[in-house]
């Protein structure tokens, strides 16, 4: 059975900067700038929130929306097109629609949350990152291998039991 499709999200630590905006010029005239308030700090909801849409949308089948919510790394290492068709071919028996259920979830740092995501009685830790105002998700060790293999030759990577 394969879970792996359906929790694109799976994987590594790692943790990022927020970005800003940049300061205005000195000199600059304040007339006529509506002030907006300070974005407040990711929260640990909203990171379950973005979770809950990756992995529905790769539950679903729609792997270009999940795509859509991946880091740009894991973007780079595999076009839109090519990513349906890597999960189109290569995970084509897992079943879609699953039932799954974020049992936990964390903030590891202000940028950083891992959910513990049950599918199919199996938990797996799901990793989550803030980037440039929204949370995104990243491919799992087993996904990205996959991705890389099936841009190199359009092959589907095999797995021992």
């Amino acid at each position: 059975m394969l879970i792996a499709p359906l929790l694109v999200a799976c994987g590594g630590a790692e943790v990022s900067t927020p970005t800003h905006a940049p300061a205005p010029a000195s000199g600059s005239s304040a007339a006529g700038v509506v002030p907006t308030a300070p974005r407040q700090p990711p929260t640990v909801e909203e990171a379950r929130a973005q979770l809950d849409r990756a992995i529905a949308r790769g539950s679903a089948g729609d792997h270009a929306g999940a795509w859509d919510l991946l880091v740009p790394e894991d973007q780079a290492l595999i076009p839109r097109t090519d990513y349906v068709a890597y999960q189109q071919a290569c995970n084509a028996d897992a079943p879609q629609g699953a039932p799954y259920e974020i049992v936990d979830i964390r903030l590891e740092d202000p940028n950083t949350a891992l959910a513990i995501v049950k599918v199919l009685g199996v938990s797996l830790p799901v990793h989550a990152f803030y980037r440039d105002g929204q949370w995104l998700t990243r491919l799992s060790d087993t996904n990205r291998t996959g991705v890389t293999a099936w841009t190199a030759t359009r092959t589907c990577p095999t797995t021992t039991p």
